[in-house]
C-alpha cells in the first residue's frame, strides 16, 4: 500500500492514528516507511512550528515545514497543492513525452496511439485537480502545435482551431459537432447531430438542440464545435 494520508485534529488523537496504523502493518507482515513519512501541523489555517511525534516503538516522524511539499497521488502539496509548481512540472513531462514520441521511428498511426495512451494522460490526470485557465489552455494548444509543426506533423498553414472562431453561423440542422463537456477531457468529448436551431430576436443562433443516439438535449453554441465533413 501506497500514499497514505491520517487527519487528525490534535496531536494525541494523531498519535493514536499513527499507533493504531502501525499495529495493523505488523500484524499483516507488513513494515512502515518512515522515513519517507512527515507530519504537518495546521493551525487556524496556517503551518504550525512544532516537534516530530515519537510513536510507542522507536520511530520518529520528522515534521513538515512551511516551505517545504510532500507528494501525494502524485501531486506537490502542503495545506493545499502546489498549483504553479505542479503545471510546470506537468507541462515539462507533457512536452518532454511529446517530443520523445515524435522523434521515434514510430510511423503515424502508432505516434497518434502513443500520444493518446502516453502523452495526454500527463494532463489528462490533472483535470478536475489542477484548475487550469482558458489562456493556459491555449498557449498549450499553441506550444503543441509549434513542436509538431517542427516535427512535420503538423502542416504549418493549417487551420486555427475552430472553437476561436463565431459557430452560429456554421451550424444548421443536421451538422455534426462535438460536445464539450467541462467534466471530462476532450478526447473523451462526445459527437452529435443538431436537431433543431433557435436563432435570437436578432436573428443570432446561440441555442441549439442536439441529439445523440436517442438522447436529445439542448447546449450553447459556444459549448459545441461543428466538424467539416465535406
Amino acid at each position: 500500500m501506497d500514499d497514505l494520508k491520517l487527519f487528525a485534529s490534535s496531536r494525541s488523537h494523531l498519535v493514536e492514528l499513527l499507533n493504531i496504523t502501525c499495529d495493523f502493518s505488523n500484524s499483516i507482515g507488513m513494515e512502515l516507511g518512515t522515513d519517507k513519512c512527515a507530519v504537518l501541523h495546521v493551525e487556524r489555517g496556517r503551518v504550525a512550528n512544532s516537534e516530530g511525534i515519537d510513536l510507542s516503538m522507536p520511530i520518529n516522524i520528522r515534521t513538515l515545514s512551511e516551505a517545504e511539499t510532500y507528494r501525494y497521488l502524485g501531486m506537490s502539496q502542503n495545506i493545499g497543492v502546489d498549483e504553479a509548481g505542479m503545471k510546470q512540472s506537468v507541462c515539462d513531462v507533457f512536452y518532454a513525452r511529446l517530443t520523445k514520441v515524435l522523434n521515434s521511428l514510430l510511423s503515424g498511426v502508432n505516434k497518434t496511439h502513443a500520444y493518446n495512451g502516453w502523452v495526454m494522460p500527463v494532463l489528462m490526470y490533472t483535470f478536475g485537480i489542477l484548475r487550469w485557465t482558458q489562456t493556459e489552455l491555449n498557449a498549450l494548444d499553441r506550444k503543441v502545435r509549434t513542436i509538431m509543426t517542427s516535427h512535420r506533423m503538423h502542416h504549418p498553414r493549417s487551420s486555427s482551431s475552430k472553437w476561436l472562431h463565431d459557430r452560429g453561423s456554421a451550424i444548421r440542422e443536421g451538422t455534426v459537432v462535438v460536445v464539450c463537456d467541462e467534466h471530462l477531457p476532450p478526447l473523451q468529448w462526445k459527437l452529435a447531430r443538431v436537431h433543431a436551431v433557435h436563432p435570437g430576436s436578432d436573428q443570432v443562433t446561440r441555442v441549439v438542440t442536439l441529439k445523440a443516439g436517442n438522447t436529445i438535449f439542448k447546449r450553447p453554441v459556444v459549448k459545441i464545435c461543428p466538424l467539416p465533413l465535406e
